[in-house]
């Protein structure tokens, strides 16, 4: 987790959560920076650094969940180099109203072609 502070208040946090046992390759990414600090780079600048570290400690996938309309958001996360993954029906829920999730994806280590496996023989 990192905390990026303006005159000793937090203005944003990063935080990357590795998952454990056959998924400690995979690591579950969030942002947030207050609302009177946006659109100043903070976000692209906190989560670089925090991705960056994440390569370094061995993670090859990150992974977000994005509200499906907030569009500044998923613009951070493709510039960051996500993509779009899949579409969580209902994920979010704010009082009685839901709203579905974009789950993005950042592969960070360049895998090799596989080979197609041959068809079973039965």
């Amino acid at each position: 987790m990192l905390v990026a502070e303006k005159s000793g208040e937090i203005v944003s946090i990063c935080e990357l959560r590795r998952r454990t046992y056959r998924m400690s390759h995979v690591a579950g990414f969030g942002i947030g920076v207050k609302r009177k600090y946006r659109r100043m780079g903070i976000a692209e600048a906190i989560s670089r650094e925090v991705l960056r570290r994440a390569k370094k400690k061995g993670i090859e996938i990150v992974r977000s969940c994005v509200f499906e309309d907030n569009e500044s958001s998923k613009a951070l996360h493709r510039k960051l180099g996500f993509v779009e993954e899949a579409i969580l029906k209902d994920e979010i829920k704010i009082g009685r109203n839901y709203k579905n999730g974009i789950l993005m994806g950042l592969y960070l280590k360049k895998w090799a072609p596989r080979t197609p496996r041959a068809p079973c023989q039965t």
